[in-house]
């Protein structure tokens, strides 16, 4: 089973697997799919690997953003849930845990990793790896009708700043490379080296 790398990150292990359990709680969610999917953490470095077939599959869906009213209820259903995580957060912040039981504890902890899981859930879909296909075929419809490059990127570049622009300009520049390894090759190796039947890196 061919797995292809996605991407690199700073990641701790309880946000990594946060970000997975979308893929076993969530696949309703566009985006969520995925099946398969192979993950090396080491030093709260965390790189990712996605089934190369399901990647294609994945990519065929993401059409569905063409479609405004899905595309408006993904939007609205993801404010919604980063307006409760950000609730729960802020109520997190104001209480005094001195004399909470374990089990206090825990089940703060269960709706703490539910509510990031769900807030991944609905970041999935803007991901590049999900969106990218759609764009090129946008660009070369566009392009068939004889729009040159900076007409098609004024269609395409959004007026106003949203919540994927922003994380998009903190995370280029100097901030890109701090967090990206120069080479991730040696991990991609010994996961290969670990998983010989099942993983074959394209």
């Amino acid at each position: 089973m061919p797995y292809t790398f996605v991407y690199g990150e700073k990641r701790s292990i309880i946000n990594l697997e946060a970000n997975l359990f979308t893929y076993l709680n969530n696949k309703n969610i566009l985006g969520n799919e995925l099946n398969n999917i192979a993950c090396y953490s080491e030093n709260n470095f965390a790189e990712v690997y996605y089934d190369s077939g399901e990647i294609a599959e994945q990519s065929m869906m993401s059409e569905k953003l063409l479609d405004r009213e899905i595309a408006k209820k993904l939007l609205e259903k993801a404010d919604a849930s980063a307006n409760s995580f950000n609730i729960f957060l802020a109520k997190l912040s104001n209480k005094n845990f001195s004399k909470s039981s374990n089990q206090e504890l825990l089940e703060l902890f269960n709706r703490y990793f539910e509510l990031l899981s769900g807030v991944f859930s609905y970041y999935r879909f803007s991901r590049p790896e999900f969106t990218d296909p759609m764009k090129e075929k946008i660009v070369a419809e566009f392009k068939a009708l004889g729009l040159g490059e900076k007409e098609i990127a004024n269609i395409l570049t959004p007026k106003l700043e949203n919540q994927i622009s922003l994380e998009k300009k903190s995370f280029s520049g100097s901030n890109k490379k701090r967090l990206i390894r120069s080479n991730p090759l040696n991990s991609r190796q010994e996961i290969s080296m670990a998983f010989p039947q099942h993983i074959q890196l394209q």
